[in-house]
């Protein structure tokens, strides 16, 4: 596998980590793939223990209930990229994360083009699975494009830019604790004028909600991946994560993703970008 073959990329299968793993191995990609260490990856996991993530620029106090999230034993991280607040439940939700260098036809440096480039492959892969999917008609530069099933969101999404790479991640629903969500993002808005039904009725699905069956995590991984790979027109033989990789995640873990400094704070642009800037989380997503 090359690493600056265009027609080959790495996929890494779903693995199931804690809140601070996930995101310090996904920006341990990014930071590899810079430095032309790596090639352009697909990947997969899942969050043990449940948590919440929020966007690079969001307040927490705003966002997040982290009295709940203690409570419940759900852990609380802030991404590199941009979005807005997201529950992450361990047993109803699949995690994806894209790095690829923003010189691929499918993403350059234009936002839309890339949202709607990475997004081609999710489409692929959830239609393969019997829906009527659609990428939202959002503004990037105002809140980042959701994937919709029959009008309702599935899927939501963030990016981050660095030297010329992409790094998105994001999520699909195959089910929802409407309930625990709600607790621990904070909406006032939406818990007042909405009853739970007529959120989940009108903004939100789920592939088991529109399969009308129990989905499996390596059912909607498998059906993604080749989605990825027909709308890149690559392969994506299986790797692993180099030790260059591993080594920086845990350093990146411990320094950035473990600190209250990034996840408290208010973390400012450093010659890097992160979309969508002004995000909005009405539905609990990115």
């Amino acid at each position: 596998m090359g690493l600056n073959d265009m027609d080959t990329w790495r996929f890494l299968p779903l693995q199931v980590n804690d809140a601070f793993t996930n995101m310090a191995i996904d920006e341990a990609i990014l930071e590899s793939r810079i430095q032309g260490k790596t090639p352009n990856t697909l990947r997969f996991y899942r969050w043990n223990p449940s948590a919440v993530s929020i966007g690079r620029f969001q307040s927490v106090e705003k966002e997040v209930n982290l009295d709940v999230c203690k409570q419940l034993g759900i852990d609380f991280v802030r991404r590199v990229s941009g979005g807005g607040a997201v529950y992450h439940d361990f047993t109803r939700e699949l995690t994806y994360s894209v790095v690829v260098d923003c010189g691929n036809e499918r993403i350059t440096t234009d936002v839309l083009t890339s949202y709607k480039g990475v997004c081609d492959g999710i489409l692929k892969g959830l239609a393969s699975l019997g829906v009527n999917v659609e990428l939202e008609a959002a503004d990037p530069s105002q809140r980042c494009p959701n994937i919709m099933i029959n009008g309702r969101k599935v899927s939501g999404n963030a990016q981050a830019r660095r030297k010329g790479v992409l790094l998105q991640h994001g999520t699909v629903l195959i089910d929802l604790d409407i309930q625990t969500m709600l607790k621990v993002l904070r909406n006032p808005k939406l818990i007042m004028n909405e009853t739970i039904v007529e959120f989940v009725r009108n903004r939100i699905t789920t592939l088991n909600r529109e399969l009308k069956r129990e989905v499996a995590f390596e059912e909607v991984a498998t059906a993604m991946r080749k989605g990825f790979s027909e709308a890149f027109g690559i392969s994506l033989p299986e790797g692993y994560l180099t030790t260059t990789e591993v080594d920086l995640a845990r350093e990146l873990k411990t320094a950035r993703y473990g600190s209250n400094t990034w996840n408290y704070g208010a973390p400012q642009a450093s010659g890097e970008s992160a979309s969508c800037f002004n995000p909005q989380a009405s539905t609990g997503e990115s």
